[in-house]
């Protein structure tokens, strides 16, 4: 289920085809036979891009797939992202976006997630009734979400507005780390850490 418990996530146990028109990627279909259609490039980064596939079933939430540009050129951050994501698939903590890697039928490897409503950069906390109340439950994600982590000997430490998503659910929102490349282990020797956390600091 998403984070809203309100829908299901796509079935990543069996082959998943994409399909293209064009030469561009259009859709894509899972063993079930549910299929979600493209939209959107949502962003861009150095490693990849991540498309926005919305759901052709009201049951199941919609898609971000990140795509990565060149494997052997960012091999080691592709890969940290690869593993952590499999670890939190195996080690859920509350809260933690429904995700999945997979390798699809041109033998890409991609990651998929279900697609959020945005990240903190663009919540707007005073266009809730209760600002105050929202701000208190990402507190408590973001305390749950390390507690969660930390058990597990990983780190969280590249903190900033692009890394923390929300969701609307009918009941509240709900908080989530959209970056799974940048939690690390322990004893990492290379950790990704934000340094500057005012927002306004560099202007």
């Amino acid at each position: 289920m998403d984070l809203c418990k309100s829908k299901k996530f796509i079935n990543l146990d069996g082959d998943l085809f994409l399909y293209y028109k064009d030469d561009k990627l259009v859709s894509l279909l899972d063993s079930d036979d549910i299929f979600w259609k493209r939209e959107r490039k949502i962003e861009e980064g150095g490693a990849g891009e991540i498309i926005e596939f919305k759901s052709g079933s009201k049951e199941y939430t919609d898609l971000a797939v990140k795509f990565f540009f060149d494997y052997e050129k960012e091999k080691y951050f592709i890969e940290k992202e690869i593993y952590f994501t499999n670890f939190f698939i195996n080690n859920r903590c509350r809260n933690f976006i429904k995700t999945g890697v997979k390798t699809i039928n041109n033998g890409e490897t991609v990651v998929i997630m279900e697609k959020v409503d945005g990240d903190l950069l663009s919540l707007e906390w005073d266009k809730f009734k209760n600002p105050k109340y929202i701000f208190n439950e990402f507190v408590k994600f973001l305390a749950d979400g390390y507690k969660c982590a930390l058990s597990h000997n990983k780190y969280f430490l590249d903190i900033k507005e692009e890394n923390l998503g929300y969701k609307i659910c009918d009941d509240s929102v709900k908080f989530t780390f959209l970056d799974f490349g940048s939690f690390s282990e322990k004893d990492d020797k290379y950790v990704s850490v934000t340094n500057i956390i005012n927002r306004n600091a560099h202007k």
